[in-house]
């Protein structure tokens, strides 16, 4: 099982993301930054 993380700056996410977001498992918010895994 392999684990694909994805790193996106908060100053370049589009608000449309944001619906996307509730899908995702969240490990982490810092440095201005979202580090997130896809649910499931």
């Amino acid at each position: 099982y392999k684990t694909h993380s994805y790193i996106i700056t908060l100053n370049k996410l589009p608000s449309d993301a944001f619906k996307g977001l509730t899908a995702l498992t969240w490990l982490s918010v810092s440095n201005n930054e979202l580090k997130f895994v896809p649910a499931g």
